[in-house]
């Protein structure tokens, strides 16, 4: 049996999942941290508040690219599976999560 190597798709699925995963989490909290300190909430026409909208945005869009390398990479004939797994796992648990957000902030009316 021959052994197998890990593919560059795979590695770097892996690698953009776990920078769009940990940017996502930063961002979630800069946004708890910005609308606790202010007094009444963060203003939604803010600076502030756009540019947190900016970067869910874009970590998200990180995330669906994941998933679409991923998926990729995991076809691939003759490599290892884990980094396509990983990178495909943490991106689809991210985006599951920052769209739930999205639609409670859409249900509270913010």
């Amino acid at each position: 049996m021959e052994d197998l190597k890990h593919s560059g798709l795979g590695v770097s699925t892996f690698i953009i999942g776990l920078i769009s995963s940990i940017g996502l989490l930063i961002t979630i909290v800069m946004a708890g941290v910005a609308e606790a300190s202010s007094y009444g909430g963060m203003d939604p026409n803010s600076t502030t508040a756009m540019l947190i909208g900016l970067f869910m945005m874009l970590f998200l869009a990180m995330t669906l690219v994941t998933i679409g390398l991923g998926i990729a990479a995991f076809v691939q004939k003759g490599y290892k599976k884990l980094f396509p797994i990983l990178g495909v796992c943490f991106s689809s648990v991210m985006a599951i999560l920052i769209i739930g957000l999205m639609i409670i902030g859409l249900s509270a009316g913010y």
